[in-house]
């Protein structure tokens, strides 16, 4: 059996700082932020999830119109929202990877 992935994308607007940093992103700033999140699903199947379900599902967990420092126990930073999303939207979908989008360039992935 092989493997193949289903890629949703929706985004998200909030606010962060970065504590802890020497630098601009020290002082609070705003992000469209982009979240990409693949399934793994079996590809001997004709549909394996619906787009709309897992769109629903995955919007759940987004925190959208929020400051994140007052939302979560961690440093939101790219990388720790990764983390921390991929964790929870696993708990529903089968999440084979997910990428938290700062900008259009730059991003992190967990696996």
């Amino acid at each position: 059996m092989r493997n193949l992935n289903l890629i949703i994308k929706q985004h998200f607007d909030a606010a962060h700082f970065l504590e802890d940093y020497k630098g601009a992103c020290a002082n609070l700033h705003g992000h469209r932020w982009i979240v990409e999140v693949h399934l793994e699903v079996d590809d001997n199947e004709d549909l394996t999830i619906d787009f709309k379900e897992a769109k629903k599902i995955i919007n759940e967990s987004l925190p959208d119109h929020q400051c994140l420092n007052n939302l979560y126990d961690f440093n939101p930073t790219a990388e720790n929202l990764a983390k921390h999303l991929r964790k929870e939207i696993s708990e529903k979908l089968p999440v084979e990877r997910l990428i938290v989008w700062e900008t259009p360039e730059c991003g992190a992935c967990s696996l």
